[in-house]
């Protein structure tokens, strides 16, 4: 039973994930474009939350390559503020496109 809602919860992720990203680069509208990303980069940084937690504490290049996920939805965040938004929306997709596969996959 847990394992069936554990499977729920992981297709929720991807759907909310995947919804959140084509939302991100579709509208051009600068409000609505800011509170999509914003969304992004909470979706990447709870994703890579989860995946840090995860795993064992013995695992440390793993705990540290979601810590790297983790920095680079931050570094989108620095650069969005900065003025680079393109740039920033492309390190948001690419950090919830890898957090998302080493979620699902390792």
């Amino acid at each position: 039973m847990a394992l069936g809602i554990l499977n729920v919860v992981n297709i929720v992720v991807v759907i909310i994930s995947a919804a959140v990203t084509v939302a991100m680069f579709r509208w051009k509208n600068d409000s609505v474009s800011a509170a999509w990303f914003y969304a992004a980069a909470a979706m990447a940084l709870i994703i890579a939350f989860i995946n840090f937690t995860a795993q064992p504490s013995n695992y440390l290049l793993q705990r540290a390559v979601t810590a790297m996920f983790a920095g680079a939805a931050v570094l989108s965040i620095v650069l969005w503020k900065m003025n680079s938004k393109q740039t920033a929306k492309i390190f948001c997709a690419v950090s919830i496109v890898l957090s998302l596969c080493f979620y699902l996959f390792v």
